[in-house]
């Protein structure tokens, strides 16, 4: 999968390939502070080298990151699976419609016992508060108790 994401303190785009988005979305959050994802698409090292390549001429200190251009922002809007941050993140995250409708079904004996890994887990929690901030904030709640 090739995603494309964006440093919020200076702007510059980063292009990258990974299999699990999710997982290098909180990873590149851990080590960069804001980011805002901005597009996903079908794709392989190839293809991220390709892209490499063609956006050279933006390219910041030979590195995976890319100066903000109206190049990439057209080719991302043209390529990628866009929406809004909450159709992203669901994809970003893989998580299947059964899994949504697992998470809405949560009691609150359930969300007990799994609290503490879901505040653990950035990905999933980001979700989480996103989609169903009703269940984050019991959840939070929840945790203040125990």
């Amino acid at each position: 999968m090739i995603y494309f994401i964006q440093r919020k303190r200076d702007g510059l785009i980063k292009i990258g390939y990974t299999g699990n988005v999710g997982e290098r979305f909180s990873g590149l959050k851990s080590e960069h502070g804001a980011i805002e994802l901005l597009g996903i698409m079908e794709g392989d090292r190839d293809t991220e080298n390709q892209l490499h390549k063609q956006f050279a001429d933006y390219r910041f200190e030979k590195r995976e990151w890319f100066s903000d251009s109206t190049s990439i922002r057209e080719y991302i809007a043209s390529n990628t699976k866009q929406g809004t941050d909450r159709d992203k993140k669901h994809h970003a995250l893989r998580l299947e419609p059964v899994t949504k409708i697992a998470i809405d079904l949560l009691t609150v004996r359930q969300m007990q016992k799994v609290g503490r890994k879901l505040s653990n887990n950035d990905a999933l929690w980001m979700f989480i508060e996103e989609c169903r901030p009703d269940i984050a904030e019991r959840v939070k709640q929840i945790l203040q108790s125990t």
